[in-house]
């Protein structure tokens, strides 16, 4: 089961609550629409995740550090990237939301990297550099309660597979970014190259919280750090991870996404078939 501390429903609580967790206080305040306040709960009717190794100095644009051409600064304001030999852990996901408070739609996004605050291993989490969702709720929601870079684009998680009878790794899903659209092709298809991992009940009864940092959508915007618990999970499959396309050379928001996705390198996928997630209270560190 799903356990979240949560302070006292008092009276005191329920007035600060809008100020305590939101990095955009005046915004919150002034909108007038009932949305609950994290935390969060979702039903993924599928998720699929791409692992990549980004270059170091290409991810280091895209997370919130001090750092010269030689030497990162480890300031009190700012995060460590974790890498190994000038590399990197990131990757590419997407998500298909059945359920969320406010109602089904799905989400894109790029993990530019491992951070942790100063060195402290226990303290380890994922930057997203890019978010990208079908439903303007889904950002404006995601941009005030957790300082997420999220943005509003259409989206297709079923476009159909290019596929290449000499290139076993097209049966892969790909994802492809243009202007006005992001998505996944082939991941339904029934040549997808996966093999099934998981699927029985044990895998039902895990219960994961993984850490996540966000915010710094403003030069002065606080630097967040919230959970991310994931449980519930369906079968589990994994295969091969493919580069991203781009359709379009000169995307508007391609100046910042192309550094880190370009001289990527692609190692595994994994596709889950249900699942149910819970973004937690962020905290400000």
């Amino acid at each position: 089961a799903i356990t979240m501390p949560m302070p006292g429903k008092s009276s005191l609580w329920m007035l600060a609550q809008p100020l305590l967790l939101t990095p955009c206080f005046t915004n919150c305040l002034s909108d007038s629409t009932p949305t609950p306040l994290p935390p969060w709960s979702f039903t993924a009717a599928r998720i699929h995740y791409q692992f990549l190794t980004i270059p170091a100095d290409a991810a280091r644009r895209a997370v919130p550090i001090t750092w010269t051409e030689n030497y990162i600064d480890d300031t009190e304001n700012d995060l460590t990237l974790l890498s190994v030999g000038g590399k990197t852990l990131g990757g590419l996901f997407a998500i298909e939301y059945s359920e969320s408070p406010i109602g089904p739609y799905n989400e894109v996004a790029v993990l530019a990297g491992l951070v942790t605050k100063g060195y402290d291993i226990f303290r380890i989490g994922a930057w997203a550099s890019h978010i990208f969702v079908d439903k303007p709720e889904a950002a404006e929601y995601g941009k005030r309660y957790w300082g997420l870079p999220a943005t509003v684009v259409s989206i297709d998680l079923d476009m159909p597979p290019s596929l290449d009878p000499d290139d076993a790794a097209s049966r892969n899903p790909l994802f492809v970014f243009s202007e006005d659209s992001v998505g996944v092709a082939g991941w339904t298809s029934s040549g997808s190259a996966t093999a099934t991992l998981f699927q029985n009940s044990l895998i039902s009864k895990l219960d994961v919280t993984l850490p996540s940092y966000s915010g710094k959508l403003m030069t002065n915007d606080p630097l967040l750090r919230y959970p991310l618990n994931i449980s519930h999970l369906g079968v589990i499959s994994a295969g091969k991870a493919r580069m991203p396309e781009f359709q379009d050379e000169n995307l508007s928001y391609g100046k910042t996404l192309r550094p880190v996705l370009d001289n990527a390198q692609p190692l595994i996928s994994v596709d889950v078939r249900g699942a149910t997630l819970v973004a937690g209270i962020p905290n400000v560190i």
